[in-house]
């Protein structure tokens, strides 16, 4: 595997650090707060690197189940 430049492992940081607090970059669990950056500077690095949620891939979506309350008996 090659090297990375310092830019790669910068994105690749901010993003994984973006997908642990889900996306939430403000507030005390933010990932600006976990990455010791202000919230708007994280906004500007992520601008700078490219980095969207749009660009990733969605959020697992919470399967719905037809068969919940199915084996409740019928009185």
């Amino acid at each position: 595997m090659g090297a990375i430049t310092l830019e790669e492992a910068e994105r690749d940081h901010i993003r994984k650090t973006l997908e642990y607090t889900r996306w939430v970059v403000a507030g005390p669990n933010g990932a600006a707060v976990r990455l010791g950056m202000k919230r708007s500077t994280l906004y500007f690095r992520m601008q700078k690197l490219g980095i969207s949620r749009s660009n990733q891939d969605p959020l697992p979506a919470q399967q719905s189940n037809p068969n919940i309350g199915m084996d409740l008996p019928l009185d």
